[in-house]
């Protein structure tokens, strides 16, 4: 492989922009879908009232078909000698434990980080928040719950672990490929603060899709990340002393688990019969 293919780097950012395009047109079709059923579960930022459930399904539902399609008949096979090794079952339960449990400590971490930030500097984070209140407003609809933890998910790592990915390793070397996808991964939010700690995240992400040859840990990881936003309560945070102790207690348990992840065999976690 070259070590720097600008066609292929050039490649690297059209899943991104294809996203941006299903963006548009399921946004449209749940406006569509709203004002044909008469109702809606939450305020788009332009005034334009749109069903979140609706929106939401109908993206990463598009945005599945397309990106696993274009996965599988363009990369999926990127890996292959690597799929074929095989690890214990108890291994494979071990790896699945550590990435839920370093989902719920990165949730924590930044969590704890933005709850200290955000009462300091209410105007740099006044999108963010507007953001934030327009997502909590919506967590009772069953579709928007689902699209969250199950669609988005899947979709998101599909488009940046997969497509975008493997793009970027048949232009460039491995560390630049993992921090373009996490910039990408972050400029995709449309949003300064969701942008710097998705990008760092994608870091993570990036890492261990690369580690493990594998999209599927990436997967869990953010399956993990996703939901416990749903049930973690934002009392759970309290005061700014509380806070303090869950960044330091989520971060070092975070380097810990990162660091076991480091540390263990990287191949991929499809477990033994």
């Amino acid at each position: 492989m070259e070590k720097y293919n600008k066609k292929k780097l050039v490649l690297s950012f059209l899943p991104i922009l294809v996203a941006f395009t299903v963006y548009y047109i399921a946004y449209f079709a749940a406006f569509f879908m709203t004002f044909i059923t008469g109702g809606s579960d939450t305020a788009a930022s332009d005034g334009m009232l749109v069903n979140e459930g609706f929106f939401n399904i109908i993206r990463f539902t598009m945005l599945l078909i397309i990106f696993t399609v274009w996965y599988k008949y363009r990369f999926y096979d990127l890996y292959k000698e690597e799929k074929e090794k095989i690890i214990t079952k108890k291994h494979f339960l071990l790896t699945i434990l550590s990435l839920i449990i370093t989902g719920i400590l990165i949730q924590l971490f930044f969590s704890g980080i933005l709850n200290i930030l955000m009462p300091r500097f209410p105007d740099f984070f006044k999108s963010y928040k507007e953001i934030i209140d327009s997502y909590k407003s919506s967590r009772t609809s069953i579709l928007t719950v689902f699209s969250a933890i199950v669609l988005a998910p899947i979709a998101e790592e599909l488009i940046f672990r997969g497509v975008a990915l493997c793009y970027n390793l048949e232009a460039v070397t491995p560390k630049a490929a993992i921090i373009l996808q996490a910039f990408l991964f972050g400029l995709y939010h449309l949003n300064l603060v969701q942008g710097i700690y998705a990008g760092l995240i994608g870091l993570l992400l990036g890492f261990i899709c690369y580690r493990y040859k594998n999209i599927l840990p990436a997967i869990i990881l953010h399956m993990a990340i996703n939901c416990s936003s749903f049930f973690i309560p934002d009392s759970f945070f309290g005061d700014n002393k509380k806070c303090t102790a869950i960044i330091i207690l989520s971060g070092a348990s975070l380097i810990f688990f990162i660091y076991y992840s480091c540390r263990s065999k990287a191949i991929s976690i499809r477990p033994s019969k």
